[in-house]
């Protein structure tokens, strides 16, 4: 028997945020608890709960908020120190895998509009993952450079994405001069966000925090910028979800800029807090436990449950082989010697939160149909939990020999 609306919502948040937190209990994204959660509930096994319009709205809600704070935690101080190695990996990663994952799954018969999605998708690698990835390492170079390479990686997957997005839903086909106009709509939407709108943000926000009950105002502030942002978005192009994020990268810019006496620092970081408990309670668990709902909705036939498992494997090797080959030698072109180079590339694997929010909205469109989904989400969850796994492998067979 389904249960209604705000019980549906009262057993996924609880049941998805049980798991995630057990998951989070041994040190992995708490995100493949909540997936869990929501599958369990799901068709495919107690029922208890479909994926509905209503569902789906307090899910679209989570994630401007998910994407928003991720933003806002993104570490600029990483990537200014070590900007140019940082650049080199997560530029040649998100292009090499882009690379690797299109040509032959174009050559095996993919839908190349589907094609594109997951090349878009899969290229780029998951800060919060990443982050997660280093919480025992003792090599802080390594760190450093692999979180401001997810920095960059994040920018231009983002960009590939949006011209992908606006390809595909203007029904436009990809001539150099089409690419070229939606590439500086872009490119300026982003300069016009990241260095003129923050300068606009920052004196606003100062301003701001000197009033009674500032934390407050910041936060409402905060979300109102993030739903500007993601109008705005979807005006040049892009999806709503990027604008919310480059919305986060102002008011991160903003509060980790330092001031007087550190006191916008202080703002940010309880503003930050508050946010960052919001979305672990609640926000996180119904988005991530409606994803799992989504994967549990079919009850599919055996043999699709073959093709999802062929497919998954698929997108796993050529997810794997374009980051090691990217990150990895872009991290040799740096330097780097090789081992060090692998552990890198091992690091970048990881996939998340972003990526399920772009698999959620390309099979919304129509882009990508339910095996491919399914597939697509398995990828994701297996990358979570492989890449701090592997990392620590190659670490304790090889942590002494790097710096």
């Amino acid at each position: 028997m389904e249960l209604g609306v705000l019980s549906s919502l009262i057993v996924l948040i609880l049941a998805s945020r049980l798991l995630g937190f057990m998951f989070r209990k041994y040190e992995y994204q708490a995100m493949i608890g909540e997936v869990l959660g929501g599958f369990i509930l799901g068709s495919m096994i107690l029922g208890l709960i479909q994926p509905t319009t209503e569902l789906g709205l307090f899910a679209d809600f989570g994630i401007i908020l998910i994407m928003m704070v991720a933003g806002m935690q993104t570490n600029f101080d990483s990537f200014a120190k070590n900007l140019k190695s940082s650049s080199i990996v997560g530029f040649l990663g998100v292009i090499i895998t882009f690379v690797v994952v299109y040509f032959p799954l174009v050559a095996l018969g993919f839908d190349w509009t589907a094609v594109l999605f997951l090349a878009a998708i899969m290229s780029n690698s998951a800060i919060e993952v990443c982050a997660g990835v280093f919480m025992k390492s003792e090599h802080p170079k390594l760190k450093a450079v692999v979180l401001g390479a997810s920095f960059v990686d994040d920018i231009i997957a983002v960009f590939i994405i949006g011209i992908v997005a606006s390809t595909v839903f203007g029904n436009t086909t990809l001539d150099s001069g089409f690419i070229a106009i939606l590439s500086m709509k872009i490119a300026v939407f982003m300069l016009i966000s990241l260095f003129i709108v923050t300068k606009i943000v920052e004196i606003l926000f100062d301003k701001i925090r000197h009033k009674e009950g500032s934390e407050k105002l910041l936060l409402t502030s905060t979300f109102l910028l993030a739903f500007a942002f993601a109008i705005a978005a979807r005006a040049v192009g892009l999806h709503e979800v990027i604008g919310a994020y480059i919305a986060g990268l102002i008011v991160g810019k903003w509060g980790t800029k330092v001031g007087p006496m550190l006191k916008r620092r202080i703002a940010w970081n309880n503003m930050n807090d508050d946010l960052d408990a919001m979305l672990k309670a609640v926000f996180s668990p119904i988005f991530f436990g409606y994803m799992g709902l989504l994967l549990s909705q079919e009850r599919l036939p055996s043999t699709e449950y073959l093709l999802i498992l062929a497919i998954t494997g698929l997108l796993v090797g050529l997810g794997f082989i374009g980051k090691y080959l990217g990150c990895g030698g872009g991290a040799l072109l740096c330097g780097f010697p090789g081992k060090a180079s692998f552990m890198l590339g091992t690091a970048m694997l990881g996939r998340g939160a972003l990526e399920m929010i772009l698999a959620k909205y390309a099979m919304d469109a129509g882009i990508i149909g339910p095996e491919i989904f399914s597939a697509l989400i398995l990828f994701i969850l297996i990358t979570i939990i492989a890449a701090p796994l592997l990392y620590a492998y190659t670490e304790k067979i090889w942590g002494d020999e790097i710096e």
